[in-house]
């Protein structure tokens, strides 16, 4: 649900959005070259690390940003799940819960990094 309200929120707001199901699909996307930057909101750390080395693999990589919960930001010695996507291919990461506006800044400079490739 969230997903989707995501996608429609960036419509609205004059952006082209997708929303994939699975990371099998935003894959599917990055290596069509059809997206500028993904948002990575699945299960586990582990998924989402094996997401991003994935991602780093396609032809054109794309800028990612990844969700992270609160409890996965301060774990630890300095957040050791956002610093273990950074080190594997992340843009940046975003905690949930978060605003739309904050979302789509964060996908702006997302973007001018992967133009800066």
């Amino acid at each position: 649900a969230v997903r989707l309200e995501t996608a429609q929120w960036f419509e609205i707001r004059g952006h082209r959005a997708r929303s994939a199901s699975s990371s099998h699909e935003a894959l599917a996307y990055c290596e069509r070259g059809t997206c500028e930057v993904v948002v990575c909101d699945l299960g586990s750390p582990e998924t989402r690390v094996d997401f991003l080395r994935a991602a780093q693999r396609v032809d054109r990589p794309v800028p990612v940003i990844v969700v992270v919960r609160e409890t996965e930001q301060y774990r630890g010695a300095g957040g050791r799940e956002s610093l273990e996507f950074l080190r594997n291919g992340a843009t940046d990461f975003i905690a949930a819960p978060y605003t739309f506006a904050e979302l789509e800044l964060r996908c702006r400079m997302a973007c001018h990094v992967g133009r800066l490739r």
